[in-house]
This record gives structure tokens, sequence and C-alpha cells, in this order.
């Protein structure tokens, strides 16, 4: 049998770019990736030619922009991304539907430019905003908004910086910060094959969920338990373990918990009726904080994965 040469192993492949989309979906709705996918074609082609000669190939991270968009997309309240003058570069489906525009029509402007704040508000939040540009950090603060299906309502805005210039925006209406359940919507992997994503924004979509300051998680549901398939710094920093120790193991062995354990239930009641569970729970010596779960859909309709995002209201630095 003939060894396959070195270079022909290392060639790199250029696809359309309509059909490398349409294969990083299909990748993500299967739970791998789309290198993966390639790598598998190419070893049943070797083997139909009776080569035994195959490279080794390894991905380097769990994490990629097309499960973060998916992640994203799924999330139940407002995630923004905006550039240095803080004029809005991308938005989620719910910033759609809390906002009832489409995101094309509101790119390149400002929320304040929009018209969704007024009068000493609009002041505020401009203050806000600045103050995190300025400082390269993070701030939390509580604004007033109006959104026309619900009038005025008070939002908790956790703003950072990432990325050198990007501001990123996760924001809970403080309605929806309660010990209940409400549903979602299943349709987001659709949604996403029938939209184009800029070419620019792509790359932004991890930095994005990473730097944030609020704790953020993807697991994927199990009999009586989860596995934690990513999750970000802060995540890492409250659970207190690290990214080789955590990630592809279950919920119950990274932190030690009991299957009654109400993270576990509430992870359980998410990935089973498909409900959005806002909840709060007590992790070890830390102080009670909110979580955010929420069911991510693959192709076939079904809950592949629970998201997860874990503010921390109690300590945040309010203005």
């Amino acid at each position: 049998m003939t060894d396959i040469p070195d270079a022909l192993t290392r060639t790199t492949l250029r696809l359309p770019s309509d059909l490398h989309r349409r294969l990083k979906m299909t990748a993500a709705a299967f739970g791998t990736t789309s290198e993966a996918i390639l790598v598998e074609a190419v070893r049943r082609e070797l083997e139909r030619c009776g080569s035994a000669h195959l490279r080794a190939v390894t991905i380097p991270s769990s994490m990629n922009a097309v499960l973060a968009e998916l992640f994203l997309q799924s999330m139940p309240t407002f995630a923004l991304i905006k550039d240095q003058r803080a004029r809005i570069v991308w938005g989620n489906a719910f910033v759609e539907r809390a906002l009832e525009v489409s995101l094309r029509d509101i790119v390149g402007s400002t929320i304040t430019d929009l018209g969704f704040t007024d009068g000493i508000q609009k002041e505020t939040i401009l203050e806000n905003i600045q103050t995190v540009l300025r400082g390269r950090g993070a701030l939390m603060s509580k604004e007033g908004m109006h959104l026309k299906g619900l009038g005025k309502v008070t939002v908790r805005a956790q703003r950072y910086t990432f990325n050198d210039t990007m501001l990123g925006d996760i924001s809970f209406v403080e309605n929806d910060i309660r010990d209940d359940s409400y549903p979602t919507m299943p349709d987001v992997l659709r949604r996403i094959q029938q939209t184009t994503m800029e070419p620019t924004v792509e790359p932004l979509l991890v930095p994005f969920l990473d730097a944030a300051p609020v704790a953020i998680a993807i697991k994927r549901p199990l009999p009586g338990d989860s596995e934690i398939v990513w999750g970000n710094t802060v995540y890492l920093q409250v659970i207190e373990r690290k990214a080789a120790d955590t990630f592809g193991r279950t919920t119950t062995d990274v932190l030690e918990l009991p299957h009654d354990h109400p993270i576990l239930l509430r992870e359980n009641e998410v990935a089973q009726t498909g409900r959005v569970r806002m909840s709060k729970e007590k992790l070890h010596h830390h102080e009670p904080r909110w979580s955010l779960r929420f069911p991510i859909y693959d192709a076939q309709g079904d809950i592949a994965l629970v998201g997860v995002v874990s503010p921390d209201f109690q300590n945040a630095t309010s203005r």
C-alpha cells in the first residue's frame, strides 16, 4: 500500500461561503465540527482505496463560532455587540423580538438613537457606556427602556469590552428575574440557516461569550445528569475549576453534587419540557446567584443542549 504524502494531508480546503456555512450548521446539529466531518469523509475514502496510513487530526477546542451563534440566538435575553461608539454591530433574536425591529434596520445605530430611551435615562445610559469604554472593563447598571410589547421596563445591563475595541452587552429584563419558567421557540437553527452572518461578525461571537462578566455554560443533557460542553472564564472562576478538568465531564463529577441537587433538577426540567427556567441556587461557599437556563434545539427539533447564563446581581457594581 502506498503512503499518502505528508504535504497532501496538510492541504487547505477552500469552500464556497454558502457550502462552508451549511457544513458548519450540519456539524453543530450533530454535536461535532466541520473539520471532523471532512476528516471522516477523507478517512472513508482512504479505506475504500485500501490505504492503512491515516494522519491523526486534533480539534483544539470544544467551542466554535457556530455553537456560539446557536447559543446566543437561543438565549432569551438581550445580547448585543457594539462598536467603540456604541453603534449596534449584531444582536440576537431576543433583541429583534423585544424591540419589534429587524436587525438589518438597527445595525449602525445606537439604542438611544432608536428612541427606546428618553430624557435623563438616555444621558445615564450614555454615561454608563462611556465609563465602560474608558475603563476597558465591565459594569452592571439598572436602566429604563421602552419596549413596544411591554411598555416601560427596567433592564439590568451587563456591559463590557472585549476583542480590543468591541462593546458587549448582555441585559436582563427585570420582570423576568424571578423563580419561574416560561416558553421559548425551537426554530432557532432553521432561523440561523436562513440568514447570512456578516464575515466580520462571526469571529467576534466566541470572544463575546468568553469575556462576558456573567457565568456562561453549555451542557449536554444526560439521564439524571449533564455533560459540561463548554464554559467561559467567569464560569470556570465560579466553579473553581480549570477547563481541562471540566469540559467533557459530568456536572455531578465536576461540582461533586448529589443527583437531587436543584441545579441538576432544573437542568433536567429544561431538557424535558423545553421551557426556559430562571432560578436561584447556591454553589459551594458562594452566595446564591440567579441562573437562566434554556433549551438549545438540533435540526430535528429535539433538545440537544442546555444553555446557562448566571449573572452576579448580588455583588455587581451598579450605576
